[in-house]
């Protein structure tokens, strides 16, 4: 019994599984350090549809990640829409909305006059579901923020999973206006 008790306590915790919420955090704290602090995320409960991802010209980088997080999100906004989970952690100034009301482009439908006086300095945060590597060390995600016109970004972020924490490692397609 005593060699049963010391084999399993070398074994150590189990590996915790990945979950969206633990890397729509990280990318919330990533955004968070790349924006210092002017301002505050508004981050939208619906998540982005791939048929909405700003498209990479041919890439042999992490092309099976990029190939699971379109499959992923082919049919969100389609089928169904998925939500945030209360899970996901959010810095001090950030808060969640639901998106504005279908028909039109997503940016179009946002009353920039009404965002800019409740948000001064703020920026909406649109987020995929993320993708897992099959090991489930590495995940991508899609992000688009922008606080209007000219003030626009978007990115794959790849994270592995480092000490128990999802760091990111790479940008793929970033774009900016």
């Amino acid at each position: 019994m005593l060699i049963l008790c010391m084999l399993l306590a070398g074994l150590g915790a189990p590996a915790q599984p990945a979950t969206d919420a633990d890397v729509w955090t990280a990318l919330i704290a990533q955004l968070r350090v790349e924006l210092g602090s002017r301002g505050e995320l508004v981050i939208l409960t619906d998540t982005l549809p791939s048929r909405e991802f700003h498209r990479l010209s041919a890439s042999t980088r992490e092309s099976s990640l990029l190939k699971s997080l379109t499959e992923r999100n082919a049919a969100v906004g389609v089928i169904h829409d998925v939500q945030l989970p209360p899970k996901t952690r959010l810095g001090p100034t950030d808060s969640m909305m639901r998106p504005p009301a279908t028909g039109r482009p997503f940016f179009d439908r946002i009353d920039w006059a009404a965002f800019t006086k409740e948000f001064p300095s703020g920026m909406v945060l649109r987020m995929s579901l993320p993708a897992f590597s099959e090991d489930g060390t590495k995940a991508i995600i899609y992000y688009e923020a922008t606080g209007g016109f000219d003030n626009s970004r978007g990115s794959y972020l790849i994270f592995q999973k480092q000490q128990g924490h999802w760091v990111v490692v790479d940008y793929v397609g970033n774009w900016i206006t």
